[in-house]
């Protein structure tokens, strides 16, 4: 958070003066940005690809907060026109996702309507059907953030909130300093 003193929590989150955590961000390029926020690992995808180096990413970063927490959260937070990825990706993700499935928790927030959401939801519950994880639905990122504090022991909601904020933030300001 711009401006406020922040203290370190654990090696991968901060929090403010007033306790606020604060999302950490690991990754960040034209279509995407990835962060953690507590026990959750966050992915906004605005445009990006969901290739196998997208999924190699967050794998690592799911085996990293593995690492020192029982489970995680993995919540993916779609912009509508966002590509679907292919078979490819998705057997992939079922060979090398699966076996962190009994200790991750995804949601997902699709944030469009229409064709593409109706397209987007399909192929994802088809990737969790092949990783193993149930994943909820939602269809904005209040929604999702509400979902993720239901679905797993530790998740800040209004901090969840906040990170994606930041971070689709951060995304814009990136987007900006690299077309000028």
């Amino acid at each position: 958070m711009p401006g406020s003193a922040t203290r370190a929590l654990d090696r991968y989150t901060r929090a403010d003066e007033l306790g606020r955590v604060s999302v950490l961000i690991d990754h960040i390029d034209e279509g995407e940005v990835v962060g953690v926020c507590g026990p959750v690992l966050i992915r906004v995808v605005d445009g990006g690809p969901t290739e196998l180096v997208q999924i190699d990413r967050v794998r690592r970063l799911v085996e990293r907060e593995l690492g020192n927490k029982a489970a995680v959260g993995l919540w993916i937070v779609l912009h509508h026109g966002t590509p679907s990825p292919s078979l490819g990706v998705a057997r992939h993700s079922r060979d090398n996702v699966s076996a962190l499935a009994d200790r991750l928790c995804v949601v997902y927030s699709m944030l469009g309507i229409g064709f593409w959401a109706a397209t987007v939801r399909k192929v994802a519950a088809m990737f969790n059907r092949l990783i193993g994880t149930p994943a909820p639905f939602e269809a904005t990122i209040e929604d999702g953030a509400r979902r993720m504090g239901l679905e797993l022991v530790g998740a800040d909601p209004e901090a969840l909130l906040r990170g994606v904020e930041e971070m689709t933030e951060r995304l814009r300001e990136y987007r900006v300093r690299a077309a000028s």
